[in-house]
């Protein structure tokens, strides 16, 4: 297991924040220079990704690139597994027991979500295992986003970037793994709960020290033409909820 934090070269606040929360609970981790909006055109010819028919803004291809890139390095330089965290996080108690090795991952639990997100997730009944200091992971049921703090395998990652190679039109990094892939991809994904990390605008929401630094998500909204799909989505949303009420489970941070 080898853990990296994606972090802006010029982000020191973030980046001491980062030492101090891995420091505590000694645990080993790189930073990973966070790829630029100057490098983005480039890597996309390199690694043959199509981003000519995206909304995302150069920031944001950055982001994705940066998480992309650390696949790469998995992949070549065969690590066996691969802990990834943006650089707002704070890492919940006992992280080091999860982020020192994979002795406790089985062969099965290729991607593995550890963060929070949302107060509640979509889990399965029976897909689900008991893990060390009172942890459960769970195979997750329903898209859920943000890249905060995930684990893939060596082979999950193979299987990610050929899935990202195969698309026509990129998105978001979060939309890619935990929804699109969620639904298309080779592998399952599940998720650890408590969670091992969050980031710091859910934790303190009200006392934020960082300003965001990579533009990972801009403003962009999808415009509603007709008012009659509005409402038919409405309707398969709710329909939706109902079904999936007795998979929903609350997701903790500690």
């Amino acid at each position: 297991m080898k853990s990296f934090v994606v972090s802006l070269k010029t982000a020191v606040d973030r980046r001491t924040h980062i030492e101090n929360q891995f420091m505590q609970q000694e645990i080993d981790f790189s930073f990973f220079d966070a790829i630029e909006p100057q490098q983005v055109e480039d890597l996309a010819a390199q690694l043959a990704i199509r981003i000519g028919n995206c909304h995302l803004s150069q920031g944001e291809l950055g982001c994705l690139f940066s998480h992309i890139l650390l696949w790469k390095k998995a992949i070549d330089e065969n690590i066996d597994y691969v802990a990834i965290f943006e650089d707002d996080i704070y890492l919940g108690e006992h992280a080091k027991a999860f982020l020192s090795d994979h002795e406790w991952i089985k062969a099965q639990w290729d991607i593995i979500k550890i963060e929070k997100n949302s107060a509640f997730n979509y889990l399965s009944l029976t897909d689900k295992t008991s893990l060390a200091n009172d942890r459960v992971i769970s195979r997750l049921l329903n898209p859920n986003f943000g890249t905060a703090g995930y684990i893939l395998s060596n082979k999950a990652a193979q299987s990610l970037l050929y899935y990202i190679q195969s698309l026509s039109a990129i998105d978001h990094i979060d939309q890619i793994i935990f929804k699109k892939y969620l639904k298309h991809g080779a592998y399952p994904i599940y998720q650890v709960n408590p969670a091992l990390c969050i980031q710091e605008y859910l934790l303190y929401p009200d006392d934020k020290k960082f300003q965001s630094s990579l533009s990972w998500r801009s403003s962009y909204k999808k415009k509603e033409r007709n008012p009659l799909n509005k409402i038919k989505r409405e309707l398969v949303r709710v329909f939706l909820q109902l079904y999936r009420l007795p998979f929903k489970v609350k997701i903790i941070f500690k």
